[in-house]
């Protein structure tokens, strides 16, 4: 799947080095990591680093930029910070799935390229910018980082290839095959995940579109944790997203676990304005549109909310 993933990222040797579970590149002065672990293939690309602990404004600020992921979710470790995606893949739809993984690449590399001026001022941390081992810096960016410019952002510009109905009745159908309670809207989709530790509220929104990528489709699932709980922090939310990149059950890890600004009504489906809770969030562009995606991204949902409030109910109120 490494093999696939360099010949669809047409990754240049002389920027990449090879280790035992995949290998680094540099697409211009950030560096990627692709690797692969028993079907998980993951991509993860610097974007910030710290020289000690960041505080609470700095996590409050990246929390803001959670809210709006681009097929990948922010990760904090050891002071450095990183987009970070992951996707199970089985042998027999590797064909599909490694161009999506491709272009989680491709975004996450352009976002961090684009951004890391951005994020340095916004929360006084440092570009992490490394060299090749051999080649030294690349003074000029792959060709694979005007691919958000060239076709991603154009074909956000027109309406949502998710509007049809066919793909929102496909996610509520495999969701009440589960044994869940959903329900398609005109606006999206809906549908309750119960649990030990409560009901977690699943929402899907095609015709929101995203500030940068355009039109797409939503995927928000907020769980039960109140906003007024110790759990619902910045904190909680990138220790999540760490986690979900090693361990976490979802076939797709394309979105991030941040603080959304809405509280979920159990006794229906409407999501009324409250105060950030913890919630996941991912978004999928137009140009990624996969039949079938909608539904395996909704069931994805679903276990995510179970392995999420079951690692809550074991870990540090302060994490």
């Amino acid at each position: 799947m490494i093999d696939a993933l360099r010949e669809a990222l047409l990754i240049d040797p002389e920027w990449s080095t090879s280790g035992s579970r995949g290998l680094t590149w540099w697409p211009h002065r950030l560096e990627q990591r692709l690797e692969e672990r028993d079907g998980l293939l993951s991509v993860e690309t610097d974007a910030l680093a710290f020289d000690g602990e960041p505080g609470a404004e700095v996590l409050s600020r990246l929390a803001s930029l959670m809210r709006f992921p681009a097929l990948s979710g922010l990760v904090l470790e050891a002071g450095r910070v990183s987009l970070r995606s992951a996707i199970r893949i089985e042998p027999e739809v590797a064909r599909v799935l490694v161009p999506l993984a491709a272009v989680s690449a491709a975004v996450q590399a352009s976002y961090a390229e684009m951004g890391v001026a951005s994020l340095v001022e916004l929360t006084g941390g440092r570009a992490p910018f490394s060299a090749h081992p051999q080649s030294g810096a690349r003074p000029q960016a792959d060709d694979m980082l005007h691919l958000l410019t060239h076709e991603i952002l154009p074909a956000g510009e027109a309406l949502s290839r998710w509007e049809p109905p066919a793909e929102r009745l496909q996610a509520v159908e495999a969701l009440m095959d589960d044994g869940f309670t959903a329900e398609a809207t005109p606006e999206g989709l809906s549908a309750r995940f119960p649990g030990e530790g409560g009901i977690s509220l699943l929402q899907v929104r095609q015709r929101e579109k995203h500030p940068e990528l355009g039109s797409g489709v939503f995927v928000r699932l907020y769980l039960p944790v109140p906003a007024s709980s110790p759990l619902s922090t910045p904190r909680t939310a990138l220790w999540l997203n760490g986690r979900e990149g090693e361990e976490g059950p979802a076939q797709f890890s394309l979105g991030s676990f941040c603080l959304e600004q809405s509280e979920p009504e159990i006794e229906t489906f409407s999501v009324r304005p409250g105060p950030p809770r913890l919630a996941h969030v991912t978004f999928v562009p137009n140009y990624v549109f996969t039949r079938g995606l909608l539904a395996e991204l909704c069931r994805d949902a679903g276990e995510r909310a179970e392995w999420a409030l079951h690692s809550l109910s074991h870990a540090d109120p302060l994490v």
